[in-house]
């Protein structure tokens, strides 16, 4: 956005976020979406130099930034723990806490009231769904521009707008609509064939063994933060999927929600049947889509997908997502195509399959794999692999 190239109180936030340790996972994951969502943020695991002096370095991040996002939970809660002191820092910066520090409930095993005092006062995030895209949503609605910001980007796009017609020789460039397309977290390999309920029965049926695979994406995550009235729609879903050297091209199908027990006749829950998607300003897409070869047939079966994983160390696994995404622009509305990569830990699918016993060629294969996906990777990089 053209507002990034002023102080941060017309665009991006300085965003601290704390956790215990238990949570720190889940608290790089978070750290990393506020990051792709053009925000700068202190995440004391790579923001702290060697030698610094903790405390104090603490303190003053906490002094320094714009918002705060406490995970609570047990852990964090716990007298003793660092994270109180945090929160003792946020306390002394913001007397109230409406609007400046975002308490995030982690832990099912506690509620709302066992949290600190300083919270009663503020509505606690309880996620139903996508926790890192639903606190990036929570941020994104604290945010605030100033009548001198927007008069100076305005004044600044026309400036701009200007000198690309004159470059151009005519026409009216593009404005910024600031969606962010998350990368995803987990990847769900299964046949496309359903495989028996008990697939290690004598008489149970083979065929699954020898299918397609589906490919669904946990989850598919869009943030849109642009003013109000700008909407996006969200077209062509497709996925690439490279494995070994080879790469097959997926169509989206269904969106879904995949559970621990059967859904009716199937492994999955359909939701809705994958198409067109509009999102609105200041709100947040995340859901389970499943793909299928765009070519009925095409790309590996699932029991050769098993046994190369099982016995081919070195094997590369990827999946890119791509979108067309139509965006309103001064012309109108252009479609962009957005995407989201996927590099997939091989040696610990690997090593998963060899705990649970199975081996390469053998009669009996897995029902499905679902790893998760590595740090964020650019897709570009995932294709030349």
């Amino acid at each position: 956005m053209l507002a990034r190239a002023f102080p941060r109180q017309c665009s991006r936030l300085t965003i601290f976020v704390s956790y215990a340790s238990e949570q720190r996972t889940q608290g790089e994951e978070i750290a990393q979406a506020l990051k792709n969502g053009g925000h700068d943020v202190f995440f004391d695991l790579d923001s702290i130099p060697a030698g610094s002096d903790y405390n104090e370095r603490i303190r003053s991040a906490v002094m320094d930034c714009d918002r705060m996002v406490f995970l609570a939970s047990r852990q964090s809660i716990t007298p003793g723990k660092f994270t109180l002191t945090e929160l003792q820092f946020a306390k002394e910066r913001w007397p109230s806490p409406e609007g400046r520090v975002i308490p995030v409930l982690v832990d099912d095993t506690l509620a709302p009231a066992d949290l600190p005092v300083y919270f009663r006062s503020v509505s606690v995030m309880r996620p139903t769904g996508n926790v890192t895209a639903e606190v990036l949503a929570a941020v994104e609605k604290t945010r605030t521009i100033g009548t001198f910001c927007r008069s100076v980007t305005a004044l600044t796009a026309c400036a701009v707008a200007g000198g690309a017609w004159i470059a151009a020789g005519g026409g009216l460039p593009s404005s910024s609509t600031d969606v962010v397309l998350l990368p995803p977290q987990k990847i769900h390999f299964r046949s496309v064939a359903e495989a028996p309920l008990k697939p290690d029965a004598p008489s149970a049926a083979t065929d699954w063994v020898d299918s397609p695979m589906t490919i669904t994406v946990m989850p598919v995550t869009f943030n849109h933060r642009t003013e109000p009235g700008r909407k996006v729609r969200i077209l062509g879903e497709t996925l690439d999927f490279f494995y070994g050297g080879q790469s097959t091209r997926y169509r989206a199908l269904y969106v879904v929600e995949i559970t621990d027990v059967p859904c009716g006749e199937h492994w999955y829950c359909v939701k809705s049947n994958a198409g067109p998607e509009t999102l609105e300003p200041g709100r947040s897409i995340s859901r389970e889509t499943m793909f299928i070869p765009t070519v009925a047939g095409s790309g590996p079966k699932w029991g050769a997908f098993v046994d190369d994983v099982l016995s081919k160390p070195d094997l590369t696994v990827s999946v890119v997502y791509r979108a067309n995404v139509e965006l309103p622009s001064w012309r109108g509305v252009e479609t962009v195509e957005m995407t989201a990569a996927c590099r997939i830990d091989n040696a610990q699918m690997r090593a998963d399959l060899v705990a649970a016993k199975f081996r390469p060629k053998d009669a009996a294969r897995p029902v499905f794999l679902e790893p998760e996906c590595l740090p964020a990777i650019n897709a570009a990089a995932v294709q030349k692999k």
